[in-house]
């Protein structure tokens, strides 16, 4: 009996799931006017009676109008060149001059008699002529009233940096070139191919700030270390060396320099690395310049490390009225000009130009009078990293 009333019901569940599954199908090819009838019967799902596609209101768009940062590298050549501030209204034309050393006078004088008619000595000079770099964006008075953001605001934020990067390069392009008069200011580790060539190291940072301090080259602002300029590919090659004295062999046999160690591979891209017993200090930044096709080996690229001693490369700012303040160069204290509500003018009278966002500078550099000694040296190699 029990087996019997068994099968009745799951016959008749069989059924219920059966009707249930034709009224769930009538419902849905059914208008809502009609379908709202099958609502209740057995637990059936609602159907709302407004949708998306009935509500145009829902289907706008969420706009965030907080934008996301770009990439940026930092601008630091200027930081590691010889500033000199020129005063306006004083010439088109920097020149600087420099007496020349005097060998040692190793022949007795006789007594009583004049040695020769005397020493002749000609400085020698050097020229640099200012330069100005400037550039503007202008938005119109509908941009202005319907962005979602304070766009010359923004986009002077962007124009920091394209200064930065004009000022850097001016510096970093220059530097690049004192091989050209001192073939020792250019140093080029070797590569045979994109899979066997020489990392940058310690040993040959160590050996091109001795190669400096032979020459009786000192680090700028006579500090006690030369200052420098690495890509953090090249960085990393340099923390990765495995052999006897690089930076991490050194570190880890004192409390002091195991406490050290991290900053040698430090992601904080402000923060400048030190190596031990290299006598440089080098800020990082990816704005280096790059060859291609290094040491003629197609598809590998090279990567140029710097270190400066003082009057390497100098940089003049002449900080004319109006101009946008450099101070050193770091695009991130760089404050472009920005407006947003212009007066209406007669070059303007409806007003539909009212903000704009622009820089302005009078800058340019040179070596200094001494062209036969450069004072900074540029490493190149390829890199492990990529």
């Amino acid at each position: 009996m029990l087996s019997f009333l068994m099968v009745l019901a799951a016959i008749a569940d069989f059924f219920f799931d059966l009707f249930r599954a034709f009224v769930f199908a009538i419902a849905k090819s059914c208008p809502s006017y009609v379908a709202i009838w099958f609502r209740p019967i057995w637990g059936l799902g609602l159907i709302a009676s407004n949708v998306q596609s009935n509500l145009p209101q829902s289907t706008v768009i969420k706009w965030d109008s907080n934008f996301r940062k770009n990439l940026k590298h930092n601008t630091v050549f200027v930081m590691v060149s010889t500033r000199i501030g020129w005063q306006p209204q004083t010439g088109s034309t920097y020149v600087m001059f420099m007496y020349p050393t005097l060998p040692p006078n190793l022949v007795q004088t006789a007594e009583g008699t004049l040695p020769g008619q005397g020493i002749t000595i000609t400085p020698t000079q050097s020229a640099a002529v200012i330069g100005e770099y400037s550039d503007f964006a202008q938005v119109s008075s509908r941009a202005m009233a319907t962005a979602i953001d304070d766009v010359p605001g923004n986009i002077g934020k962007e124009m920091s940096y394209q200064l930065g990067q004009t000022l850097s390069a001016l510096v970093r392009t220059l530097a690049d070139t004192a091989y050209t008069y001192d073939t020792s200011a250019r140093v080029q580790l070797a590569a045979s191919s994109t899979t066997v060539f020489t990392t940058l190291s310690l040993n040959v940072i160590r050996n091109n700030t001795m190669s400096m301090a032979g020459r009786a080259i000192h680090p700028l602002d006579d500090d006690a270390q030369f200052p420098g300029v690495i890509h953090p590919f090249q960085e990393g090659d340099v923390a990765s060396d495995t052999s006897n004295n690089s930076p991490i062999d050194i570190a880890k046999h004192t409390k002091e320099g195991l406490a050290r160690i991290d900053n040698f591979v430090s992601t904080d891209l402000m923060e400048r690395v030190e190596y031990p017993s290299s006598n440089a200090r080098f800020w990082r930044t990816g704005l280096v310049t790059t060859i291609t096709n290094y040491q003629s080996v197609s598809g590998l690229t090279g990567l140029s490390c710097y270190l400066f001693g003082q009057d390497g490369v100098f940089s003049y700012d002449m900080a004319a009225p109006g101009d946008t303040a450099i101070d050193d160069g770091a695009w991130q204290g760089i404050e472009c000009y920005i407006e947003r509500n212009f007066p209406k003018t007669a070059y303007d009278p409806a007003g539909v130009i009212p903000a704009a966002a622009s820089y302005k500078c009078h800058f340019t550099t040179s070596f200094g009078p001494d062209l036969t000694t450069a004072r900074l040296r540029v490493i190149q190699a390829a890199s492990a990293v990529s």
